[in-house]
């Protein structure tokens, strides 16, 4: 595959090619403008960190992200794309989508702002992570657009916004957008962002019809008594007023 300009495929990255691999990031920066990790490629980042602020990265390969951290501008895992290891964070500063199946359960996101203040941030694809965190940078929020349906599932903390930060949530289509809730997760809302009709945090509420009042046997034989009394009573005063 021959590579566009401004974009950058690397394959079979390991442990030993991590340490280059951020120093050249260090040197080009942003100025990358895409990285594309194709089908086949592989990046282990062993417990450590790498940062490509506000570039966009399109995996198509493996991703063992362990304890380490990832840095990047919009993140999207394409076909093909595998994410192992425990304990990481991947740390977003813009759309994070995914064609594919998506378990980051024993890893972390957080979803930021910081390279474009106030913007509309995406989640979209079948996605379950460990914690989750949604950041406004500035006085302005953003709006973080969740999948419709109950395709994001949280594991551990969901974390909207900080102090005086908050973030504005919907949802991606005309249905609800539904932030199922893993066993003994927790919501935190430091921020107090409004969560709108279009959005639901935690599993839905399934109500039960209303049941309708019956009586049991005992009761049906008193109400037959008191109805057989009423007609008997009733003869009587005929007979009586004839």
């Amino acid at each position: 595959m021959t590579p566009r300009r401004g974009d950058h495929q690397m394959v079979g990255l390991g442990k030993r090619s991590v340490a280059s691999l951020v120093l050249s990031v260090a040197v080009c920066g942003s100025a990358w403008g895409q990285m594309v990790m194709p089908p086949g490629s592989s990046i282990d980042l062993a417990g450590g960190s790498f940062q490509l602020p506000c570039t966009a990265v399109i995996m198509q390969g493996e991703l063992t992200l362990g304890t380490g951290s990832f840095d990047t501008g919009s993140f999207a895992f394409d076909s093909g794309a595998t994410v192992t290891g425990t304990g990481g964070q991947l740390n977003v500063s813009g759309d994070l989508t995914s064609t594919v199946p998506l378990n980051l359960g024993a890893s972390s996101v957080v979803l930021s702002d910081s390279c474009a203040p106030g913007s509309v941030l995406q989640l979209s694809g079948n996605i379950v992570v460990k914690d989750l965190t949604l950041i406004s940078t500035t006085a302005t929020p953003p709006t973080v657009v969740l999948p419709a349906g109950t395709n994001l599932t949280v594991l551990g903390t969901l974390t909207l916004g900080t102090p005086g930060r908050p973030v504005v949530l919907t949802s991606s289509g005309p249905g609800t957008a539904v932030v199922t809730m893993g066993p003994g997760a927790t919501l935190s809302n430091p921020s107090g962002s409004a969560v709108p009709g279009n959005v639901q945090i935690g599993a839905p509420v399934v109500t039960s019809p209303a049941s309708i009042p019956t009586l049991s046997t005992y009761g049906l034989m008193l109400m037959s008594l008191m109805l057989g009394g009423l007609a008997l009573l009733r003869q009587r005063r005929g007979r009586t007023s004839s």
